[in-house]
């Protein structure tokens, strides 16, 4: 700040005080614009490459769910533990959204097991199988990660169990490191419960609630709930009686209590698993009610409770949520979306599907005893569910004439292949009384069917009337459920006991077998489904690996698709595949209950940046990255801060460099492709204008009542003046300004810049 002061007592002048203020505003500071070589950085594009590209039905099933928590507008977030994934629920159970952090930096779920929602509205996942919590927006967005895998101090090991305390303080549940990890709101490390060397002893944590400075945890292996305070010291045990002796043993009421959650009205809800029940108790252990028990729910690992007293059940070995109230004690619903349904366009473990000439689906419907038909973009068209002649039981295989006209069924329960015409028509039935329950069956343009006669162990060419050429794999094959044939009557079958393949040519001679028990590239867990693709090769259903693999004719490896799971690019005991003539396939996804649909993928992930304040800025800018895709995920995501190397994304990132910087951030997806770099421009200007203001000729004295301000400052874009009656408004900067006074005497002038 700059003064200047002279006074004089003279009556005809006025004598003036100068005052300078430097303003920390927002201020154009000059910067040179900086072209970037991105093209050093960015991997070469990829070529397009199979990845899932939708879902029949849409919303997926529910594999071993975990645990559940509740937003304050009543969404029902679920932990999909083997679906590695969140699922999202509306209250009364409608499917809404799922996230798995394929969106973010290497934070792809691998087995959330707990689940809560935040005091800053966000959702924490307990993620036991990457040792970390990771945190989310609502609609899925990666936010952070706390933690990482290890047993030092602020790391995790199978972490099982989230709860927040009144301060919003995060309580974790360490479970393989026996403690009560707890964590500021901005995720450091604040203190530890439990532990080597701790005052409180845990036995298998796997549950967490807190109440009014009591921390409630529950014990897998100790079989109890234990009450410390939020510092670690014991207070109290539930669920344990006696005293320890021959004569007065100690007994638990628990039988591997794994959830815990405080309802409204500040009582306990357990989660018993091995009592297949849930516990309602007061926070000294006294039992309000039970829900469930054996036969009603089986295993529950969690539960949620809405404000409003809704309860929200991980009925985890049944693949569903139950629902009930604090007022009752009765299982009022379940949700077990894309379960076994009869509904139209639903499925029971469908176990293959066949692809007409015009792209229309036909799914053996194997446990609703029906085919069920989809156009090409995934529109139901109807069923195959005949009563009389054409009834199907437990159809397990079906194919298509090239020309569309006919689909051909394996009818296992019925001991036949069972022909319709593409409109549902039954026409007829072949190989009665000559085949035992057939799994698979393949049709070619020159009438060629092959059959997988998987009772009989073994496979034979046969015709549409009903012939029989030769037959192959007796005392070789074991259980075979698909196969495939050519029109030069080779058959491809998958000798699913075996665990491979088995290649016959035209005569029926065994020519190779590929594969062999595995998880390996190239190796099985009972084979399935087999399909021959447009243009040369086949795939595979590998049922037990979750996963379609693709082989040259001649047997050689190719690629694999999937893994076992039920979110996006994940598939449960697959049992069918079709190939597409584009090259790609049409998956029967049986565990899930699903259809997926796997094609090309060329399109390259959308990166967004976010947290730049828009203009100038006088603190440093603390950036977020996010990037989505919609088939094959994001793999990974980069940044470049200026003329800086290219930095993998971890988490938000903070650039406080004085002037104009250019960011720039690009994503690849797992199928290769890589997006042009997204580029924005981060302006920072913390540093005050600096100089000095002169009024008049500098002496203090002026003889008019006119007078010019006028600035030496440099930094400067705007100003504002006050004249003694308060600032005027922020005006562009200028070096010279005219001030006007209405009498003598001394004024002070102050001016901010």
């Amino acid at each position: 700040m700059v003064r200047s002061t002279v006074t004089n007592l003279g009556c005809n002048r006025i004598c003036l005080v100068s005052r300078a203020r430097a303003r920390a505003a927002l201020l154009c500071a000059a910067a040179a614009a900086v072209t970037l070589g991105l093209a050093l950085f960015l991997p070469a594009a990829a070529s397009a490459a199979i990845a899932p590209a939708g879902v029949w039905p849409a919303s997926p099933t529910l594999n071993d769910p975990a645990d559940a928590a509740v937003s304050l507008d009543g969404e029902v977030f679920v932990a999909d533990s083997l679906g590695r994934r969140i699922a999202v629920f509306n209250a009364g159970g409608g499917f809404v959204r799922d996230f798995d952090g394929r969106d973010g930096p290497g934070v792809e779920l691998v087995k959330p097991v707990s689940v809560a929602i935040g005091p800053d509205a966000l959702v924490y996942v307990a993620d036991a199988g990457s040792g970390r919590v990771v945190v989310f927006e609502r609609t899925g967005e990666f936010v952070r990660y706390i933690g990482s895998q290890g047993s030092a101090p602020g790391q995790l090991s199978s972490p099982s169990g989230l709860a927040f305390d009144e301060a919003g303080e995060l309580y974790v549940a360490d479970t393989a490191n026996q403690r009560i990890d707890v964590f500021s709101v901005t995720g450091a490390l604040s203190r530890t419960l439990g532990g080597v060397g701790g005052a409180a002893a845990f036995e298998g944590p796997v549950g967490v609630a807190v109440r009014s400075g009591e921390v409630f945890v529950a014990e897998s292996v100790g079989n109890r709930v234990q009450v410390v305070t939020t510092a670690g010291v014991p207070i109290r045990v539930l669920g344990i009686s006696g005293g320890g002796s021959p004569t007065n043993p100690t007994v638990s009421r628990y039988a591997r209590p794994a959830g815990i959650d405080i309802d409204p009205e500040g009582n306990l809800l357990v989660a018993d698993a091995g009592r297949h029940l849930i516990e309602r108790c007061d926070i000294w252990g006294t039992v309000i009610a039970n829900w469930g028990g054996i036969g009603v729910l089986k295993q529950p690992n969690g539960v949620g409770v809405s404000g409003s007293g809704s309860v929200y059940i991980a009925d985890t070995l049944n693949d569903r949520i139950a629902v009930s109230s604090l007022a009752g004690t009765a299982i009022t619903g379940t949700w077990s979306p894309t379960a076994a349904s009869s509904a139209p366009g639903g499925f029971s473990s469908p176990s293959a599907v066949a692809i007409g000439p015009d792209g229309t689906r036909y799914v053996a419907d194997t446990a609703n005893n029906r085919v069920v038909k989809f156009g090409a973009g995934g529109e139901y068209l109807g069923t195959f569910d005949h009563s009389g002649s054409g009834a199907l039981s437990g159809p397990s295989g079906i194919a298509v004439l090239p020309n569309g006209t006919q689909v051909f069924v394996a009818d296992t329960g019925n001991n036949r292949i069972a022909v319709f015409s593409s409109s549902g028509t039954f026409v007829q039935s072949l190989f009665a009384g000559q085949v035992s329950a057939p799994q698979g069956v393949s049709v070619t343009e020159h009438l060629f069917v092959g059959v997988a006669d998987t009772g009989n162990n073994r496979a034979f060419l046969g015709n549409v009337d009903g012939v029989i050429y030769y037959t192959s794999g007796v005392g070789q094959l074991r259980l075979p459920a698909g196969v495939a044939a050519d029109d030069n009557g080779n058959l491809y079958v998958a000798d699913t006991a075996n665990n491979r393949l088995v290649f016959y040519d035209g005569a029926g001679k065994r020519v190779r077998n590929v594969g062999g028990l595995g998880s390996a590239p190239g190796m099985f867990g009972a084979p399935s489904q087999v399909s021959l693709v447009p243009g040369g090769g086949i795939v595979v259903a590998d049922r037990l690996n979750g996963r379609i693999e693709q082989f040259t004719t001649a047997g050689a490896f190719v690629a694999a698709y999937g893994v076992q799971g039920a979110g996006v690019g994940e598939h449960r005991d697959v049992r069918g595949v079709a190939a597409l003539s584009d090259g790609g396939f049409v998956v029967a996804d049986t565990g899930n209950h699903r259809v997926v649909r796997w094609g090309d993928d060329a399109t390259p992930p959308t990166t967004s940046i976010l947290g730049i304040a828009d203009g100038w800025s006088k603190v440093p800018q603390t950036v977020t990255l996010r990037a989505a895709d919609t088939q094959a995920g994001v793999a990974q995501m980069w940044y470049r801060v200026g003329s800086g190397s290219a930095t993998a994304y971890t988490g938000p990132f903070t650039i406080d460099a004085q002037g104009e910087t250019q960011l720039a951030a690009w994503s690849q997806d797992r199928a290769g492709n890589t997006e042009s770099a997204k580029t924005a421009w981060v302006r920072i200007d913390s540093i005050p204008p600096t100089g000095t203001l002169a009024l008049g000729d500098g002496s203090g004295v002026s003889p008019s009542k006119t007078v010019n301000a006028l600035s030496n400052v440099t930094g400067a874009s705007e100003m504002r003046v006050d004249q003694g009656a308060g600032f005027g408004s922020w005006r562009p900067f200028a070096p010279g300004v005219a001030l006007s006074f209405s009498a003598d005497g001394t004024h002070t002038v102050t001016v901010q810049y």
